[in-house]
């Protein structure tokens, strides 16, 4: 994958971070979103290949990407939160659910906004998710972020009288 990733940018890809998501049967989406987040540490180069485990389709909550709205850049405020889309951010026209047999790879930008349904069916979900920067763009950055993204989201949980977590 790093090879493949690699020849997007043009020069070594890192692995920035990586995820395995689980989307058991009644799960709800995601909304409207973009990956990017305007942190100063947070590189530009930003993408993610996701790899499908389960097939993936409408009925169970397969990823819907906008083609050609990654050219748009960041469409939230630069504050280094999360932030929804609004549903007409984008033109629902351009939506391509991505319909993946296991071992499917699709490769988009971090600025791509994507949503997913619930998943309707009876079936488990499973993707993998990895994320890459261009060495260019900060280098090895992966036990970085997520030590940031931990403090980021004890700041988070705090807000919320929740306290006492702990992150490995």
């Amino acid at each position: 994958m790093l090879d493949l990733i690699g020849r997007f940018y043009g020069e070594r890809a890192c692995l920035f971070k990586d995820k395995l998501i689980f989307k058991p049967p009644g799960a709800e989406g995601y909304r409207l979103h973009q990956d990017y987040i305007a942190w100063d540490s947070f590189p530009i180069s930003f993408l993610t290949a996701i790899i499908a485990i389960d097939p993936c389709d409408y009925e169970n909550g397969a990823t819907e990407v906008f083609r050609g709205c990654h050219r748009r850049g960041y469409l939230s405020p630069k504050d280094g939160m999360y932030h929804p889309l609004p549903d007409d951010a984008v033109d629902s026209s351009m939506g391509v659910i991505l319909s993946l047999d296991p071992g499917d790879v699709v490769v988009y930008s971090g600025f791509m906004p994507h949503r997913s349904s619930p998943n309707r069916s009876s079936q488990w979900r499973r993707m993998l998710y990895l994320s890459y920067n261009a060495v260019s763009d900060g280098g090895e950055q992966r036990e970085h972020h997520y030590a940031e993204f931990a403090e980021w989201l004890k700041d988070r949980y705090a807000e919320h009288g929740k306290t006492m977590t702990y992150f490995r």
